[in-house]
């Protein structure tokens, strides 16, 4: 299993020692942000049409800017997903861009924060999903895991330049 290193950096909110090394499950992490990426996709899309016609073309220009900012970190998170995306929308992504192996989906995690307005979407996308998820009181131990990957998917949108090792 894949691990990420991780020095905590005050800016993230964690209230740890800043020498604390913290192990994250890497794919777990990649691949959470991945579908909360693609959630807050498939909403704004639904929506921009439906905006469109019941508030006029400004409001839908403004979810469609906010969608392209969407598709931006979905391309960096999980180009096969974007790739995928484009080809539903019957335009071509690079075979490169499909074809991304799990080492390089990471090494373009860990540098998140410097997508262009990735704080934001990463921001709504796990509003969106801590809304959307189902609330069972078994699944206790699984939500603060949960909501540990969901802070760390946060710290690495918002802290550009940290210190990250994957350790395979």
């Amino acid at each position: 299993m894949s691990y990420l290193t991780a020095p905590l950096h005050p800016r993230a909110g964690l209230t740890l020692p800043s020498d604390t090394i913290v192990g994250i499950p890497a794919i777990a992490a990649l691949n959470l942000a991945s579908s909360l990426v693609d959630a807050l996709e498939k909403k704004l899309k639904a929506g921009h049409s439906a905006k469109e016609e019941a508030d006029g073309e400004d409001a839908a220009q403004d979810l469609f800017e906010d969608y392209n900012d969407v598709c931006t970190t979905q391309h960096s998170i999980d180009p096969a997903t974007w790739a995928a995306n484009r080809a539903k929308e019957g335009r071509k992504a690079e075979l490169e861009e499909t074809n991304a192996t799990t080492q390089q989906r990471l090494e373009q995690f860990l540098q998140l924060a410097f997508v262009p307005k990735a704080k934001y979407v990463i921001e709504d996308a796990i509003k969106l999903h801590k809304e959307t998820r189902p609330e069972r009181a078994e699944d206790a131990a699984q939500r603060r895991n949960e909501d540990a990957l969901l802070d760390f998917i946060s710290h690495l949108s918002i802290i550009e330049g940290g210190f990250y090792l994957l350790k395979q």
